[in-house]
This record gives C-alpha cells, structure tokens and sequence, in this order.
C-alpha cells in the first residue's frame, strides 16, 4: 500500500526531482517505510512513490521497471492473483526478478497492454510511463477502493493519489469547484468525476486513462449488470457464496507483515473473521472500539462475537480530544467529507495499526446484501406513496414529533420518510441520505455563488445509474446506484483515507469484484426477504457465528457528533461557523447558518450533520486554499 504521483510536462520544460519530492512528501502517511523517484532522460516524464511495505520486504521498492527499463510503474495497492497472473506469464516468457505484485503488473502491462487491467483481482491504482510510445496509462480498480487524481494544465499533466499532492507542484489554482461544493452540501461527500479543487479530477473507479501527445482517453473497462438474474435455489446460492467469499478471504490474508481484522459485531465484520478463523493457525486479532454515549457502544456485540471465535480481540472506548483530533482526520480526509463515521474509523485505525499493519473490513456487505435501512424505506415507501393522507402526514408528523440527538432516532427517520411523500421511489432513495435539500442550498449559499452552479439538481448524478437499465426491480436498481455512488465515493473513501492516515492497509473481501458479479445475479427476494435485509448471508452464516448477531438491528457505525457538537465541540463550532468566519469563507449566508446553530443548541432541531458538513468545509478550506 502507498502513495504515488507523477508529471508530464508539455513544454519541454524539465521534471525536477525536487518537485516529485515535494509532491510525494505530502503522502507519507501512506508510505512510510520509503520513497523512490524515476525521470526519464528527455527529462519530461517524472514518478514519485512512497511506499508501506506490505508483500516482498525486501526487493519490492518503487519506481520498478521492466528488463531494459523502457516500462517504468507506480503501484498502490494489492493484486490478490498476482502468484496465478506470475505462472502465466512465465510460460509466455516473461522474466522476473522479485516476488512482488508490482513486478506482475509490468509484465501483465507489457503482454496486454491496456487490456491488462481486466486481468487483475485487486485494489488498485497505478501509473505506467512507456517510454517507447511515450504514452502515461492510469488504471483504478473496480470498486473504487484506491484513490485516484489528475490535473491537465497547459504546460503539463499531473497526477497523484491525493488531491494535496497535486496542490503542492503548484500549477493548479486553488479554486473551488462549486459543482463539487453543491454536491458536497447535498450529500456530505463528492461524487466523481469532480474534486473538490477546479481543474482536478477523480479518476472513476473501474476506469483507464491514456495520455498521449497531450490527449487524454478515458474507458470504462468493467460494470456489472444488477437486472440479470439466475433462477437457483436458495441453498445452491448459499453453497456458492459461501465458497467464493472463503477463496476472497483467502486471497486477502497474503502478507508478509502482522494482520489482523475490524471486528465491530455486526454480521459482517463477524462473518469475515469467522471465515479468517479457518485458515489461521494462531487467534486472529480482532479491533473494537466504543463510545461511552450508551447509543453510540456497540462494544458488547463486539466483545460477544470476538469470545464466540476466540479471537485475540483489544478494544478502546473513545474519550478523545477531538478538537486536536479532528483537524488530523481533515487533513488526510484530502477533500472535505461530511460522514461522522470518519471519526471512529480513525480512532480503531489508530489503535489497529499498534498491532499490525493489514486489518480485513466487513465493508460493502450491506451493498451486496441489501442491509441498510433505506431498502426497507423504499420498500414502504412503495404503499406509503399511494395514500391519500400523505400530504397531511407530512405536516402533522414534524410537529408532533419531539426532537431526538440521539443515533439516527426512529424520529428522524419518520420525519424523513413522510417529507418524501411526492417524490418518485428513485428521488426518494436518494432524499433519504439527503443533507441539505436543493431548497436549503439555495439559502444557505450566497445568490452569486449559487447563480454559478450548473447543476443545483444533484439527483441527476443518481438518476443516470437508475436509468441505465430499463428492466429489473427497483432493490437491484438501487444497489446498483448505492455502489456507483455511496459506496465509492463515500464509504471507501473514508475507510481509505483514515487508515492510510496511520498507514494501515485495509482489505475488503466483500468487494472481490467476483463476488459483486455474483450476487448481483441473486434474486432481490434472497437479499431483502419481507421486511429482513441480508436475507441469504444470515442463512449462510447461521452456525457460523451467534444468532443474537445475525439478527441484530442494523446499527451505523457512527460518532456521537450531535452530543459533541453540544458539549466538548461547542466553543470550535461556533469559532469556525461564527458569522465572520462564514463571511470571510465568501460561499454561504452567515444568517442562514447562524440560525441553523441557534436552531440546534436550543434543541428545536437536530441539524448536527448539517452542521458537522459545514464544519468540516470551513476548516478544510483553512488548511487547503491558504
């Protein structure tokens, strides 16, 4: 796992080593154990890589090379097939001369050119300069699991893992995109191909850039179809789940550094130890942490699952002083993020990464399995729509309702689910992770600001993945738009930055592209059966791991923000959100948001995520555009 960079310049104007430095300084938090630099001879062609040793301690090191130095490679990443992709390549004669991953790439690359990503199971970002074609070829895994930008200037052509990496060579203008913004305030994350800097982009997940002769082609290289379906019985899927998820969790435990597993006691952080418990000679180590807010502690499941499989389970109750902590967490998010749940990951990244440098994850479980709340509100919602009353519910139930800070309380989630009641089920889906309304932007930002905007409707983002398949039910369709969207460009970037941030790899066996392809063919009634989400991975794993965890309530791994935002945080939200703070940002209105406080510390209204958005582009813009 690392971080990497890189330039071509344009003008003829030569790539220095010193500017490949600066940039990869800014990403030793994802390599801590040492760096590497390569310029071509021409002089227009530079990479920069820092790395954390993971697989080949040894002989690994990067920018690596093909045999007469013509391909050069910056890796970031693992290729779980990467020993399979080997013998291959060796029959074709192609030569080695290490054990590592990287090396595998080159030859993959030299034998099927840009093809070559569609042979590699993985987490992947990584650069190739060929200095033959004189050709760059960028490449992101499928899942999006590792982080991807780029800059195109007139003089040159940038890219790095990180948004501040680029920022640091210096030729792109610190401007904030307001597309970017727009969507930030709406959905407390930014969808790709945007960034949160004009001119930067994300590279997508799943897709390949070639730059040549100052053109840049972009291709999609893998999607998966959620309509096509195939008619087996239940216990055939489960007796096939249950066989690729061990080869995917076999394939994730290749290391030659201490591992380890996030166990948070839901089913599926227990599901991937259990199947990690058979194949490990010695106690998996397992990582917890709590709050003591009771609403936010979930640490009795954890501790429950962690005696039930015997792991060598260490836990941590989180008293922390977050008003240091969370400029940290800022700072490696790289953009502003809005998803409170950052907070906790970096705190069990934090303590896990003590123990051991690689922790398996039970994300993307509930985007296979349908296991999140709001596939059981798009399912009422169905009736809910449909009643004649639900004009009259949606103003009634508001009022009635007392406020709750609590963990997303049954009163949020009414409150939410009766305002959708005009919305179509695909707009509803989206409004119920929906921040601040397209209504609220419109005050919140200042009307100058807002009159830039392109696109105010940010649903649109969302309704293209819904529209692209015409047949199939709405489940499938929504866990497609769940995968494109929420999980890439928020879940896996939280995971990636926090743990990166205290250089921990993480590995994710539930997003094993081929497990995706294969679910994706289960029939919506196995995943979401009446009203139970996860339908068929509790079937798989009953006698596996305890019942009172398979059938627990879905609980979000989430920090006590709205108790924070009243007490420890209070006095650094009202500096950073202050009406001169606001004012001087020059994007907001400081009486709409100062109302949104007033709101909120008297207790009329829960606007603590709004809030905590807001909080976190303040401060991000602080650290960034200064």
């Amino acid at each position: 796992m690392c971080g990497i960079c890189g330039k071509i310049s344009l003008t003829g104007k030569n790539v220095t080593h010193r500017e490949l430095k600066a940039m990869a300084n800014t990403l030793i938090h994802r390599g801590p154990d040492g760096e590497g630099y390569y310029i071509n001879k021409k002089r227009d062609a530079g990479l920069g890589h820092r790395r954390l040793s993971i697989i080949d301690l040894s002989t690994g090191s990067q920018p690596m090379a093909n045999e007469d130095k013509t391909i050069w490679i910056v890796f970031n990443g693992e290729i779980y097939n990467f020993e399979e992709l080997k013998e291959d390549l060796l029959k074709k004669g192609h030569l080695f001369k290490s054990r590592s991953d990287t090396e595998v790439i080159i030859h993959a690359y030299e034998e099927y050119q840009e093809e070559c990503v569609k042979f590699l199971n993985g987490m992947f970002a990584f650069a190739i300069w060929d200095e033959g074609s004189q050709e760059l070829f960028l490449a992101r895994d499928r899942l999006g699991e590792k982080p991807l930008f780029y800059a195109e200037t007139e003089s040159s052509f940038i890219f790095a893992s990180e948004v501040k990496a680029i920022l640091a060579n210096n030729e792109v203008e610190r401007k904030v995109n307001l597309e970017a913004l727009n969507i930030y305030l709406a959905t407390g994350y930014i969808l790709a191909p945007f960034s949160i800097i004009e001119g930067i982009n994300k590279l997508p997940a799943a897709t390949t850039l070639t730059f040549a002769n100052g053109k840049t082609k972009i291709k999609e290289y893998w999607d998966f179809d959620p309509t096509k379906k195939e008619n087996l019985s239940e216990q055939v899927w489960i007796n096939k789940f249950k066989e690729l998820f061990n080869d995917c969790v076999k394939k994730r435990l290749i290391a030659d550094v201490p591992l380890g597993a996030f166990l948070s006691g839901g089913i599926d952080s227990t599901s991937v130890v259990a199947f990690m418990n058979n194949k490990n000679s010695l106690k998996t180590k397992t990582f917890s942490i709590g709050f003591r807010e009771p609403s936010y502690n979930e640490l009795d499941f954890s501790n429950l699952a962690a005696k039930f499989l015997r792991t060598d389970h260490q836990v941590l109750v989180v008293k922390p002083n977050i008003k240091k902590t969370i400029k940290k967490i800022v700072w490696v998010n790289d953009e502003p993020l809005g998803d409170t749940s950052a907070v906790p990951m970096w705190f069990l990244s934090e303590m896990t990464r003590k123990k051991v440098t690689v922790a398996l994850s039970g994300d993307g479980g509930d985007e296979n399995f349908a296991g999140y709340e709001t596939y059981i509100a798009d399912k009422l919602f169905s009736i809910y729509s449909h009643l004649p009353f639900r004009k009259l519910f949606a103003f009634i139930v508001p009022k009635v309702l007392p406020t709750s800070f609590k963990k997303v309380s049954v009163d949020y989630k009414l409150k939410q689910f009766v305002k959708a009641g005009d919305f179509t089920s695909r707009k509803a889906h989206y409004f119920w992770r929906e921040i601040f309304s397209e209504e609220e932007r419109r005050k919140l930002f200042l009307p100058n600001i807002f009159s830039k905007i392109k696109n105010p409707d940010v649903y649109t983002y969302f309704k293209k993945y819904f529209n692209k398949f015409k047949k199939g039910e709405f489940l499938d369709k929504s866990l497609y738009v769940d995968i494109k969207t929420w999980l890439v460009d928020d879940i896996l970037v939280k995971v990636d930055r926090t743990s990166m941030g205290n250089s921990l790899e993480t590995r994710t066996p539930f997003l094993d592209y081929r497990l995706v392809e294969l679910l994706s063919k289960v029939p919506a009634r196995l995943k979401l059966n009446k009203f139970s989400g996860k339908y068929l991975l509790k079937k798989a794993v009953s006698g596996i791991i305890p019942k009172s965890i398979i059938f627990r309530p879905k609980a979000g791994f989430n920090a006590p923000i709205p108790e924070w935002l009243r007490g420890e945080l209070r006095s650094l939200l009202s500096g950073e959100l202050s009406p001169s703070s606001i004012n001087n940002l020059g994007f907001f209105n400081s009486e709409f948001v100062s109302t949104l406080i007033s709101d909120y510390l008297r207790g009329k209204k829960d606007n603590s995520l709004k809030l905590w958005v807001l909080f976190n582009f303040d401060m991000w813009h602080k650290m960034f555009m200064s």
